[in-house]
């Protein structure tokens, strides 16, 4: 529900990779906690449960910045070949992570003597980080051009009159 509103400010006024940064740390925050909590707490599975629910929307949230910056390192006739090889490299983060946490989920690795569960999120965020770092750090944002710096707040009706018109 709050998609629309942020991705208009992404459009109003800029700054994808600051955003990409703040909600990325936030994910990461939020689901180190979680770790801990299972840890080292685990009598508050409530409290990791609601962590849980925002850490997941913090990270869908930071999912809104890529598109804007896919359309900054692309254009109409490679757009789909740049996305495509961000999917795989997705796709190949997602495997990979799956076998270097293998060991913490078979119970072979075990840092902290809890759950396999729980010892298998902290490497998990930590290649997250990792994994995350170059884009986090070597993307620009493109100079802003000239924007209104307004946000125009419409009402869900006419968004929705707006939507099924295809204007």
């Amino acid at each position: 529900a709050t998609a629309p509103f942020i991705t208009a400010r992404i459009d109003a006024f800029g700054k994808k990779i600051q955003g990409l940064r703040m909600w990325t740390a936030m994910t990461v925050v939020i689901f180190s906690l979680i770790a801990s909590i299972t840890l080292f707490a685990p009598n508050l599975d409530i409290l990791a449960a609601s962590l849980f629910a925002l850490g997941m929307y913090s990270y869908l949230v930071g999912v809104l910045f890529y598109t804007p910056i896919l359309n900054d390192i692309s254009d109409v006739s490679n757009r789909g070949r740049i996305s495509g090889i961000g999917q795989a490299f997705n796709f190949t983060g997602q495997v990979g992570a799956l076998v270097l946490t293998l060991p913490f989920v078979s119970g072979t690795i075990s840092l902290f003597g809890g759950s396999v569960r729980a010892e298998t999120l902290f490497p998990s965020i930590i290649l997250m980080i990792i994994f995350a770092l170059p884009l986090l750090f070597l993307y620009k944002d493109r100079a802003p051009q000239l924007r209104k710096k307004t946000l125009k707040v419409e009402s869900v009706g006419s968004i929705l009159r707006n939507l099924l018109l295809n204007r």
